[in-house]
């Protein structure tokens, strides 16, 4: 894409597609920082000439945007305003003007108003449209950009971002509950309760099998009860865990004693893990394979109950029964004596 901003072969409408948190509306701020920078690089902005400064400021006069912070749809009037109106106007600081467009949030209407001007933009003019899908936009409208897909990143990719944001506990972890999506992942690392979330959320699955059904009462479920806006991030973390729990029975049952060459979403949980695995499989040297495949059994249907409580949240269920319930089924599987019984 830059290599045709550098030689002038790019196309004067592009449309950037992907989940939210992909970095659309990011890569299409970089893009037009590109286009209107003055001193443009081999593969970014200069960031230092008064176009980069503008753009960082959000006062360029070249370059336009049509959002919707509220989550409601792009008036007409808006499209016509600040873009069909504004089009006929020469730059006033850049070589070109670049408009970026949520198309998620033009109707029908609002998407018919731009058609002659993607069908025939003036030289100096760039649209840039960001949406979830081109699948919701008009087929006149697709027929007239160029699309750009936006893909998760790679797990040596997201750790980095979240490296280069500050973070450095759960990285792992972050990137599979974003779907390896950046700005999800981002989006839960930025919140301040998540530390002690994610803490709180791993001592309850790992101490389950020892706490009395007064316990399982009196504090887990409370909490549960307590922080029902925080139970799909609950899931989503234990999930990750017995995932990683039955790699590490596995590996354990193997007599390797390092799980440095494992894929665990949750790499700093690591002794917790083995101490946990111990404690579920007993003495390896009497564990046969058939008691391995039923004790991951164990494991994986303790994962599928948290896979169906989330499904759950789909529909109309009591809250207070569907955790109570969880917390047996969990319980139940990942206790020792039931273990012991293989």
């Amino acid at each position: 894409m830059l290599r045709d901003a550098q030689d002038g072969a790019l196309s004067h409408a592009l449309l950037f597609t992907g989940p939210t948190g992909s970095g659309r509306r990011s890569l299409a701020m970089a893009l037009a920082a590109y286009l209107l920078c003055e001193d443009p690089g081999a593969e970014d902005a200069c960031g230092i000439c008064p176009s980069c400064r503008y753009v960082e400021g959000g006062t360029h006069p070249d370059l336009k945007e049509l959002n919707s912070p509220d989550g409601k749809l792009i008036k007409v009037e808006m499209v016509r305003d600040a873009i069909i109106r504004d089009l006929p106007h020469m730059p006033q600081l850049s070589r070109c003007k670049v408009y970026i467009l949520a198309a998620d949030y033009l109707n029908e209407q609002g998407q018919n108003a731009l058609l002659k001007s993607l069908e025939e933009p003036p030289a100096y003019a760039y649209f840039i449209l960001t949406a979830e899908s081109a699948s919701e936009l008009l087929p006149t409208i697709i027929s007239r950009v160029r699309e750009y897909k936006l893909q998760p990143l790679t797990e040596s990719e997201m750790r980095e971002v979240l490296k280069r944001e500050g973070y450095t506990e759960g990285l792992d972890f972050l990137a599979a509950y974003g779907g390896h999506i950046p700005g999800r992942a981002l989006a839960l690392a930025a919140r301040e309760d998540y530390a002690e979330l994610r803490k709180t959320s791993l001592d309850l699955i790992s101490t389950l099998a020892d706490q009395s059904f007064l316990d399982l009462a009196a504090k887990s479920q409370r909490w549960l009860l307590d922080h029902k806006e925080e139970f799909a991030d609950f899931l989503a973390i234990g999930q990750s865990y017995l995932r990683d729990l039955g790699l590490m029975i596995w590996q354990q049952k193997q007599h390797k004693q390092q799980a440095d060459n494992l894929s665990l979403l949750n790499p700093d949980q690591k002794k917790r893990l083995q101490a946990q695995a111990r404690l579920l499989s007993g003495p390896l040297e009497f564990l046969t394979d058939e008691a391995l495949a039923e004790l991951l059994d164990c494991v994986a249907q303790a994962e599928a109950l948290l896979r169906e409580a989330e499904e759950a949240l789909n529909y109309n269920v009591n809250y207070e029964i569907l955790t109570w319930n969880l917390l047996l089924g969990l319980k139940e599987y990942l206790r020792p004596v039931k273990i012991g019984k293989l």
